[in-house]
């Protein structure tokens, strides 16, 4: 079986990059894929193509580019694939809303144009995000109806494919399209055996922008840090490209020396890095989809403090994932929920065996797993309804 995948892919961050990265490494040691290509946009430090195996990656489509449809349509019609593969969120293709609609329409070209069967894993839904509280996206009638036109679409395409039970059941009843999946996010598969205890170190990680609501972490720490004389508060990633200079920002505001941030860290640091703190903290607003950094801190066991949003109590009842939640927004709220896992080594131990535990079920060679079932269900639908015709 052949397939193509498009998505963003490293050395390209954020905008599913890491995702695609890992959803691809797994997928392309399935013997039932012959060959992989990865459609990927392109990066100044990176080869326009590169080979490895039966992973091809090539960079055929840039962010920002109105005509990235018809690059990757030529790509695509050129390797004749089996499966074409979307890895993509509403606004995975570029800054505005408009790049992001041409863009947004490659899956259902895909379908018209070409034989090749269409399956999407759509991250994030844009009927149920909170756009008030994203940052970059204006909640006007233009931007709603544009995102309820593509999301259409995109339905309309193929078999789409989303990471949380809860957009499964509202695309179906809000859509009327049956063919929507839930296949979860997924975690690393890592070498952790027993989770560590102890210490008052505070580690947030992700790709920093306006919705993340780090300021709320960063002035809670800053009241932490008088009763706790050993509390370090680490701040890892970097800003997200829609957030240019939010954390360089953040940085000048909040100099203190047990406050460091740390940028970019490669996936040979995670280990260290995750398995060095005490506990994760998620302070978002709100979410436009699985928590990928959520996942991170499931595979090396390490517990968990998010606010009381729904994707959090969706985790916690359909993963079995331990979060201590709190109300969100609130600073108090916040700094009692990272006390009471600082004040109590067992309840640590507790939540990092159980999200330990839990990650065990999702890692991505399973999430993959499902994914390439999906695959050979379609192209042997084909062949039959080629049979019949």
């Amino acid at each position: 079986m052949k397939v193509c995948m498009v998505s963003s892919y490293p050395p390209n961050k954020a905008n599913l990059a890491e995702y695609g990265h890992y959803i691809s490494r797994e997928l392309a040691k399935n013997p039932v894929i012959s060959e992989l290509t990865i459609l990927a946009n392109a990066h100044e430090s990176a080869p326009r193509e590169t080979k490895n195996g039966r992973l091809r990656i090539i960079r055929c489509w840039k962010t920002n580019d109105p005509l990235t449809p018809f690059n990757i349509l030529n790509q695509i019609m050129k390797f004749g694939p089996d499966i074409v593969y979307f890895n993509i969120g509403l606004l995975s293709w570029g800054d505005g809303r408009i790049v992001n609609f041409i863009s947004g329409l490659t899956p259902i070209l895909t379908k018209i144009t070409t034989k090749a069967k269409v399956v999407i894993t759509l991250h994030n839904v844009g009927d149920i995000t909170n756009i008030d509280r994203v940052g970059f996206i204006k909640p006007n009638f233009v931007n709603k109806a544009g995102c309820r036109a593509i999301t259409s679409l995109l339905l309309r395409a193929g078999v789409t494919v989303v990471t949380l039970k809860s957009y499964a059941k509202f695309l179906r009843q809000k859509y009327g399209e049956p063919d929507v999946r839930c296949i979860p996010h997924g975690t690393l598969r890592t070498s952790v055996k027993k989770p560590r205890t102890g210490g008052n170190r505070i580690l947030a990680f992700g790709h920093w922008s306006k919705s993340k609501n780090l300021p709320l972490l960063l002035e809670t720490f800053l009241d932490l840090s008088k009763k706790y004389n050993d509390a370090e508060l680490t701040v890892a990633g970097e800003s997200h490209p829609k957030f240019r200079n939010y954390l360089e920002n953040l940085r000048e505001k909040y100099r203190h020396n047990r406050i460091k941030f740390l940028g970019y860290v490669p996936e040979s640091g995670l280990k260290r890095l995750f398995l060095g703190s005490t506990v994760i903290v998620l302070p978002y607003l709100t979410s436009t989809g699985s928590s990928g950094v959520l996942n991170l801190a499931m595979a090396y066991g390490r517990p968990v403090v998010a606010p009381d949003i729904d994707i959090f109590h969706e985790s916690i009842r359909e993963q079995k994932t331990h979060i201590e939640l709190f109300k969100n927004g609130s600073k108090n709220s916040l700094a009692g929920a990272i006390e009471k896992i600082l004040d109590d080594k067992v309840l640590q131990m507790k939540m990092a065996k159980g999200n330990l535990k839990a990650s065990k079920n999702y890692t991505f060679d399973k999430i993959a797993d499902r994914y390439v079932e999906i695959f050979k269900r379609l192209v042997k639908h084909d062949v039959y309804e080629r049979k019949q015709g």
